[in-house]
């Protein structure tokens, strides 16, 4: 019985490392999606622009209360 759980958790965990190759981060691509959904409001720096948009770094004291 216990060659048989210690193979079958064996068998899952090879089976998941195939999987994981898919998930690799692309830097580049998240780079571009902020660009061009993020920085128009934000800014370069996640700074807000205009009040009525939240810093995505370096939060306002007000927005905080």
């Amino acid at each position: 019985m216990k060659t048989f759980i210690v193979s079958l958790l064996v068998l899952c965990g090879l089976s998941t490392a195939v999987y994981a190759e898919g998930y690799q981060a692309d830097i580049e691509r998240g780079k571009a999606l902020a660009t061009a959904q993020c920085e128009s409001c934000h800014g370069l720096a996640m700074i807000a622009m205009a009040k009525q948009f939240p810093n995505l770094r370096g939060q306002k004291p007000a927005y905080l209360n």
